[in-house]
């Protein structure tokens, strides 16, 4: 039997406002900050892009709009050898990491003359594995490049031997100002189940159009001109657009592809509390009452709000997992250790319903921790932004200041272990041995070393 879990990270908002939680952004973040799919710039990759669990190849006119500087420039050295060959006399040096480009054909942006560039040292490739990445020196590439949140500048560059179908799209561009193309498919339960015959409104930069999905479900707008735009779809209750339709960056002259997934209207949402009233995050669990179908998770906000929605018609509890020495120990709503003395929730299709408060037992409550980060040098982890993984539990960022001192609050009985990632290629990182927040107290000057993790094997 197949279990399918659905995943969301909470943002307090339902089906009739039309805008859908941020399905699957978690992993991308993850893969990203991992250094694993390199090649992408948190959450807007320029080769290809991992969603919904499939591998998309991007076209040209998507990755124009995702790139602020495109050119085809001589590879003249990278900061990381990667390997060298003798073929007919000649030494071909592979290399990587910080990365000179000659540039000679300017496409997009302003590069320099000789242009730097952050390049990857693996890349994902669809079927999951990772490979080397590294560019000959010497070689002619077309690159794509984009500033990231460090000020890098990180890209992708291809052969432009290799570059055929990009570079005959950038060569053959239209004026400036003729606008971009938002396109994309309206679905329903699952990707491959197209919805015909419905009018999607655009609207945004002072302009609004309608068209209706052709057979394959797929819709397009042209000649927008750049700005945000939202969409919306004609669609009859109990049904609703669930996926992210508002604020569509549309770039002038580049296409932005975005699918439409059609959902059930319905919703539940509560608030997660300790026993002495403070909130956090936490991951609360839908369960069919009959174990048959799919789970819905919800991790709630930093104030302890959760939801679901689009949910199959039929019974559930709710619960939470609390760690045990014995393992995981469920807890259900609305306080119970008993799934027999849980609360059974009926969901219709047209269900809309507000939970109220769900208290955690007294042996899961939320705690403040504040200390200082060191590296294990004794130097100060300073402006830096470490990641706790609690066990099975999503994870929660805390921001250091120029001392290194952080806060944040954590769920007591669980083990923390801060993790604080480089940028560049290869991407370092850095994580603390566990620690486990108390249930009596808040922690106060705590001291968490950070130690160099060795990069995985090839």
């Amino acid at each position: 039997m197949f279990v399918i879990v659905r995943i969301r990270l909470y943002t307090k908002v339902t089906c009739r406002a039309k805008r859908g939680s941020r399905r699957h952004v978690w992993q991308a973040l993850l893969w990203s900050l991992l250094g694993i799919c390199s090649v992408s710039f948190l959450g807007s990759p320029l080769y290809n892009r991992v969603a919904a669990n499939s591998c998309t190849r991007l076209s040209p006119c998507q990755k124009f709009g995702y790139s602020e500087a495109i050119f085809v420039g001589r590879m003249m050295g990278g900061s990381e050898p990667v390997s060298q060959q003798v073929v007919d006399g000649a030494v071909i040096s592979r290399e990587t990491g910080t990365t000179r480009f000659s540039v000679e054909e300017v496409f997009k942006g302003s590069p320099s003359p000789v242009q730097m560039v952050e390049m990857p040292r693996f890349v994902l490739t669809c079927g999951g594995s990772r490979v080397d990445y590294s560019l000959i020196r010497g070689e002619r590439y077309l690159v794509f490049a984009r500033r990231s949140e460090d000020q890098s500048v990180s890209g992708y560059g291809a052969l432009v031997s290799e570059a055929g179908e990009d570079l005959e799209f950038l060569r053959s561009l239209p004026a400036a100002g003729t606008g971009g193309t938002l396109s994309g498919r309206l679905y329903g339960s699952v990707p491959e189940a197209a919805i015909t015959g419905i009018a999607i409104e655009v609207r945004g930069a002072g302009k609004s159009a309608t068209v209706i999905t052709d057979k394959s479900g797929r819709f397009e707008f042209r000649g927008l001109p750049e700005g945000l735009y939202s969409l919306s779809a004609s669609l009859r209750s109990p049904f609703c657009v669930k996926s992210r339709a508002s604020d569509l960056n549309v770039v002038d002259r580049a296409c932005t592809d975005v699918d439409l997934h059609v959902g059930l209207m319905n919703s539940l949402e509560g608030r997660v509390v300790d026993v002495n009233g403070r909130s956090g995050r936490v991951t609360v669990v839908l369960k069919p009452l009959d174990d048959e179908g799919g789970e819905h998770v919800s991790v709630s906000t930093e104030d302890g709000y959760f939801g679901f929605d689009s949910m199959e018609e039929g019974s559930y509890v709710l619960l939470v997992k609390q760690q045990t020495s014995d393992g995981e120990a469920p807890f259900y709503y609305p306080g119970v250790k008993e799934k027999d003395l849980a609360l059974v929730i009926e969901v219709k299709p047209t269900t809309q319903r507000d939970l109220g408060e769900f208290v955690l037992p007294a042996e899961l409550t939320f705690r403040t921790i504040e200390g200082a980060l060191f590296y294990a040098d004794g130097r100060p982890a300073s402006n830096v932004t470490a990641v706790a993984y609690p066990g099975g539990e999503f994870p929660i960022e805390t921001h250091s200041d120029a001392d290194g001192r952080f806060l944040m609050r954590c769920l007591s009985g669980l083990p923390y272990r801060l993790t604080v990632f480089g940028s560049g290629e290869p991407r370092r990182v850095w994580q603390s041995e566990p620690f486990i927040p108390s249930i009596e107290r808040d922690t106060k000057d705590l001291k968490v070393v950070l130690k160099l993790v060795p990069p995985p094997t090839r």
